[in-house]
């Protein structure tokens, strides 16, 4: 092999590596999951159904939102 073969495909093999990881650096993050998939997941392992499914998704969307926003208390007085 010629070494101006051989240097093109050393450059051509080093020009994809650089696409390639300029490429994953743009992948976005993976989601992360949503108080509704969570409670989701919980009614599926409970076995849950129809209007007792949808109620306690409900409920639990609402606990766990509940959890996570800030209290009246515990923000600062002014």
């Amino acid at each position: 092999m010629s070494n101006s073969l051989r240097t093109a495909l050393v450059a051509a093999s080093l020009a994809l590596a650089g696409l390639a990881s300029a490429h994953a650096a743009d992948a976005p993050a993976a989601k992360p999951h949503t108080a509704r998939y969570e409670c989701a997941k919980d009614a599926n392992q409970q076995g849950l159904k129809d209007d007792a499914r949808k109620s306690f998704i409900k409920d639990c969307v609402a606990k766990k939102k509940a959890e996570a926003a800030p209290t009246a208390a515990a923000a600062p007085q002014k």
